[in-house]
């Protein structure tokens, strides 16, 4: 979940500094090519890559709000955790699809993106309830 807030940047006056990107993500190697590819662009927070625990939860939460306080969120169709970032600051966020193509969603309102997936994995429609 990438977040970039032009407002976070401190350059000097006259110069436009490059936006700085926050990185939420609980992946180790999605981050490593992160900083790689934005450099001194990115920011992070060195928090535990769990969801098992108090502590990593506790981060995610974190996560979450810094990332709603960013003025564009970049997410995927199937992330819950961007959908609460982007649903508490309003912003219409930008959406990886899985042909990996990014587009601008309609509204800021969370909704179920991964509907059709579950609906047609679902026995409820094929003719007979268990």
């Amino acid at each position: 979940h990438l977040g970039r807030g032009g407002a976070l940047g401190g350059g000097q006056e006259g110069q436009e500094d490059p936006p700085l990107i926050y990185l939420a993500v609980d992946n180790g190697a999605v981050r490593h090519e992160a900083e790689r590819v934005f450099g001194g662009q990115l920011v992070v927070r060195e928090a535990p890559i769990t969801r098992w625990n108090v502590e990593g939860q506790r981060a995610a939460l974190i996560d979450i709000l810094l990332l709603s306080f960013c003025d564009d969120i970049i997410t995927t169709q199937m992330s819950t955790f961007s959908y609460v970032a982007h649903a508490l600051s309003s912003t219409v966020p930008y959406v990886v699809t899985m042909q990996g193509t990014c587009v601008r969603d309609v509204s800021s309102q969370p909704c179920l993106h991964a509907w059709r997936h579950i609906v047609l994995a679902s026995d409820c429609f094929l003719g007979e309830l268990p």
